[in-house]
């Protein structure tokens, strides 16, 4: 029978040392994955959910330099930070739309489809609430009841309004902010109900946030 020789003890360095020599790399890759993780967390739970969510739907393609200007104006007319998550922010959605589709070649008409379908999809179920649409866009959603009225977000109706749900950024001095400037004379901006954001939002959430956002819209405006 071949003797059994017990492994000589050793102290922490040599320990250390005989660990090092051979899981240095398994040990090595550990560190970097679980630092990855870390870091992943830490932004995930960093992200701010921006107070307003601009969506602009128009002919007119809409340029970078735009947006930011458009978020910068915005937040420029914030009075608080309205969800209180420590963060007043904005952010801008954007697709070019033409609603007239007739004498286009096929590649272009599936291209408009596609967009047509992204609006729609943005409208039922997206996280837009602050619409900025053409005049024939703005009076297919007023017909759908999909908009708040301007009686509803300031409680009673102003002398200067002419749309039932809306405001022309012409009309506002939003519309000569930077970025706002930018787009079409006609454009108008309406306020979408939060209920038409996510089914998962109990009621109160949904009053809340439509109360909040009538709230930004008037700030908005004013």
């Amino acid at each position: 029978m071949a003797e059994v020789y017990p492994h000589p003890k050793m102290n922490a360095r040599q320990w250390v040392a005989n660990f090092w020599y051979h899981y240095r790399w398994q040990f090595l890759f550990g560190v970097v994955a679980v630092t990855f993780i870390l870091i992943a967390t830490v932004q995930f739970f960093r992200q701010k959910e921006p107070d307003a969510v601009f969506l602009y739907v128009g002919p007119q393609a809409v340029s970078d330099r735009t947006c930011k200007e458009i978020v910068g104006s915005a937040k420029g007319k914030f009075t608080r930070d309205y969800d209180g998550n420590g963060y007043k922010g904005a952010d801008i959605n954007t697709i070019q739309l033409d609603g007239d589709l007739e004498g286009l070649s096929p590649h272009k008409k599936a291209e408009a489809d596609k967009r047509l379908r992204q609006y729609t999809d943005e409208i039922l179920s997206g996280d837009s609430c602050f619409l900025l649409l053409t005049p024939a866009l703005y009076e297919k959603l007023d017909e759908e009841g999909a908009l708040v009225s301007i009686y509803e977000i300031y409680g009673a109706w102003r002398d200067v309004d002419v749309l039932l749900c809306g405001i022309p950024l012409s009309d506002i001095p939003l519309g000569k902010c930077a970025g706002f400037s930018d787009l079409p004379r006609d454009t108008i901006l309406c306020l979408k109900y939060a209920g038409t954001v996510n089914g998962a939002l109990s009621e109160d959430e949904i009053e809340a946030r439509n109360a909040r956002n009538a709230e930004i819209f008037r700030d908005l405006c004013d």
